[in-house]
């Protein structure tokens, strides 16, 4: 039988998306069975999905205000939603939380993958390290150790507009990015019903706003000639993530694939040593 992975992401700008994209196809080339999954995508109420059920589970999530997207949160979080299961020691078995934290979440095979794109426009690579430690959290508190951490730049879009969405809502800006977007697919969105006419008004501007940043992100210097130089910690992030972001992404998931699950005997190595590409 093939191996069985499974990929569940979030993804607002496609930034995510594409970084799982190219998991799913370097996983497919090695005749990995893949079950690929958007947040929001999947009613893993009446439909559970197992984690111990997968030699492979990754997860992926664009940062915002430098945590995980809201929905990946929500589903997978500490907090998450109680009536999903990951595991199957849930009802059908009377475990409790309790039981989790008295004896420890049971330890499987399954390998797990943790993975994020962020524009980082201040603070470079620092900013994925916690998100990136929160998702691998997310995985281990289910049995799940975590072997592999990937993260990338991807352009941030719209900024301007979810800051005053923001502002407008009372909330920050995870949940105002997430709102924005609701907004955007539907005004009469009963989330919306308190709003004041002038609220209301300030929403409609803000969906309306195309602009990204008040300044262009990539300038001439003299000191650099005729290559731009960047604004922000990684170079053009509004372009990424690009080719090269993905081939790194590709090759990333082939080593590990490799090396992990091509073994003499045909069986997976045991967890141990955590493959990262952190940039």
């Amino acid at each position: 039988m093939p191996h069985r992975a499974l990929i569940i992401y979030s993804s607002v700008t496609g930034n995510t998306e594409k970084i799982a994209r190219a998991f799913l196809e370097t996983l497919e080339g090695y005749r990995f069975a893949v079950d690929y999954i958007k947040t929001g995508a999947h009613d893993f109420k009446n439909e559970p999905t197992y984690f111990e059920d997968y030699d492979l589970v990754c997860i992926g999530s664009p940062i915002m205000a430098g945590l995980p997207h809201q929905a990946l949160m929500k589903l997978l979080g500490l907090y998450g939603n109680e009536e999903i299961h990951f595991n199957r020691g849930g009802p059908e078995t009377n475990a409790t939380p309790l039981d989790f934290f008295l004896k420890g979440a049971p330890r499987f095979p399954t390998k797990g993958v943790v993975f994020c794109t962020y524009c980082g426009y201040f603070g470079g690579p620092d900013e994925a390290t916690a998100t990136l430690e929160l998702e691998k959290l997310y995985l281990e508190i289910k049995g799940v150790p975590v072997v592999g951490m990937f993260s990338t730049a991807g352009r941030e879009v719209f900024h301007n507009a979810v800051n005053m969405a923001g502002a407008i809502l009372k909330v920050g800006v995870n949940q105002s990015a997430e709102m924005l977007q609701r907004y955007k697919d539907d005004p009469a969105d009963p989330a919306f019903d308190k709003l004041t006419d002038a609220q209301r008004d300030a929403m409609r501007r803000c969906a309306g706003d195309k602009r990204h940043w008040p300044f262009d992100t990539m300038v001439k210097t003299e000191a650099l000639g005729d290559i731009p130089g960047s604004v922000f910690w990684h170079y053009d992030c509004m372009e990424r993530p690009h080719e090269r972001d993905l081939t790194k992404a590709r090759i990333f998931m082939a080593d590990l694939v490799e090396d992990y699950f091509l073994t003499a005997t045909g069986k997976p190595r045991p967890s141990g040593s955590i493959y990262k590409v952190i940039s």
